[in-house]
């Protein structure tokens, strides 16, 4: 009797952190940062031979030190963002299939957050890092036609705020590991009832810096405006059901007050919507979703010599899955 195939090993590639563990599991084993947000800024000036180097270093750590798990005889499920440039995602593969991985599956995150976060049918509205994005699930697929980016609207912007208002942070990075411990997002046309300052990091931070950091994510381009717009693309029949069910993930959706000042801009816009409770962590509901599909659904990867994979493109019981074109 053969051997059951081993668990697949799981892992989301965002800008800021690559999440990864096993198939089935409940939550990451692993964040770490990525390379891959640097790595896509620099654009293809920075070349296939750069792009190499950092991705191979930081695989083979990868899978040697933090995962401790041999790829081999493993399909490897790599959840990520839709847009990610197809050349770097091809480096990033190649780096993969050197570290001894045999075959590949691929998944856009939207769709897998919106099963993590038990709403299968939802707008999933990812703020991430420097930039957010948006579009529509319909039991499990993602509808591409609706996929939207708002580019200023992101945790950078609300750091960027911050550290405006309180230089002391010195850099981006100081002022981005205090975006979720210290900001808080107003109600529309209210201000916030006086707080005291707050210490982070030998920082003393100002209540009003608190509250208003967080105002670049809701100006005419930010995150109801780019879910509204969203709604415009998606099928006439089902816009009602879907602003009905708004799923914010992310490291953004951290952010204190973020719901409900994001109905309250709805509102303005004509758009009364509804907001889904994710059962998981935010920031890991893509990866947890990633993880329930590839538990529950076999997967067939895609070998060194197949085609990558068109990510909108449907296989099987597992929609948002996506094996090999062919050979």
């Amino acid at each position: 009797m053969p051997a059951p195939p081993k668990p697949a090993i799981v892992l989301e590639w965002g800008a800021l952190y690559v999440r990864g563990g096993l198939a089935g599991e409940a939550a990451p084993r692993i964040r770490l940062a990525s390379p891959l947000g640097a790595l896509a800024q620099g654009g293809e000036r920075l070349g296939e031979t750069v792009w190499r180097g950092v991705l191979d270093a930081f695989v083979a750590k990868l899978f040697a030190e933090e995962l401790l798990t041999d790829p081999q005889q493993r399909i490897v499920l790599n959840v990520e963002d839709a847009a990610l440039p197809r050349a770097l995602r091809r480096a990033l593969a190649e780096a993969l299939y050197d570290a001894g991985a045999e075959a590949l599956a691929f998944a856009p995150g939207l769709a897998c957050a919106a099963v993590g976060g038990d709403a299968p049918t939802a707008i999933v509205l990812d703020v991430g890092a420097s930039s957010s994005r948006c579009a529509a699930v319909v039991d499990g697929r993602l509808l591409d036609s609706t996929l939207a980016y708002a580019d200023a609207a992101g945790v950078d912007a609300v750091a960027q705020a911050l550290l405006t208002s309180v230089p002391l942070f010195k850099t981006l990075e100081a002022a981005r590991r205090g975006v979720a411990s210290l900001c808080f997002v107003r109600r529309r046309g209210k201000d916030a009832r006086g707080g005291p300052d707050v210490e982070f990091e030998g920082i003393a931070v100002p209540f009003a810096a608190r509250g208003a950091s967080a105002e670049p994510l809701f100006d005419d381009e930010g995150l109801a405006a780019l879910v509204a717009g969203m709604l415009r693309a998606a099928p006439i029949d089902a816009r009602r059901d879907l602003a009905k069910r708004v799923l914010v993930v992310g490291g953004g959706a951290l952010i204190p007050g973020l719901d409900a000042r994001l109905l309250d801009e709805l509102r303005t816009l004509g758009v009364q919507a509804g907001i889904v409770e994710a059962l998981c962590a935010r920031c890991d509901a893509a990866w947890v979703g990633a993880s329930l599909l590839a538990a529950a659904t076999p997967l067939r990867g895609a070998r060194r010599e197949d085609a990558l994979p068109d990510l909108f493109a449907t296989h099987g019981a597992l929609p948002i899955v996506v094996a090999p074109q062919g050979p």
